[in-house]
This record gives structure tokens, C-alpha cells and sequence, in this order.
């Protein structure tokens, strides 16, 4: 099995991002605003999950939102088994 590396931590707010994420399946704009409430802090942190692939962004009769990747599945459960 390949060795996954990251430096992604459990004190991070993208971690956080992700554990909310990874609880509902999905999370919406007003949902991440209400994790993240610095606007522009919160695009940033969003852009680099989406470039690290860890998060994709989903849209369906004109609602938004995000969602894991396989990746991003397979790193939180290397970071926390228990879930």
C-alpha cells in the first residue's frame, strides 16, 4: 500500500473543513461561512483543499456545495482511523 503524505493536522481549520464535510456528506456556502467567518480566509482555505484534491465543488438544481473526493476520504481516515 502506498504511504500517504500530508502535511495536514488535526489544529487546522482545513481539517475541521474536512471533518464537517466528511459528518454530512456535503456542506454548503452558509455552512462553511458560519466554520470560516473571514470571507477571504475562507476562499483561501477552500481553493487549496479544492487544489490539493481533497474536496470537489457540486452543483444541482441550483444548489452549491462541496464534497469529499476519494482522496480526500482515504486522508481523513489516515489521520483518524476511529471515524
Amino acid at each position: 500500500m502506498q504511504e500517504v503524505r500530508t502535511i495536514l493536522t488535526r489544529e487546522q481549520q482545513s481539517y475541521r473543513v474536512l471533518a464537517n464535510i466528511l459528518m454530512s456528506g456535503e456542506s454548503s456556502d452558509d455552512a462553511l461561512a458560519i466554520l470560516l467567518p473571514m470571507e477571504n480566509y475562507r476562499q483561501k482555505t477552500i481553493y487549496k483543499l479544492q487544489a490539493d484534491h481533497f474536496i470537489n465543488r457540486m452543483q444541482k438544481d441550483d444548489l452549491k456545495g462541496y464534497r469529499l473526493t476519494r482522496h480526500g476520504k482515504d486522508i481523513m481516515l489516515t489521520l483518524d482511523a476511529e471515524r
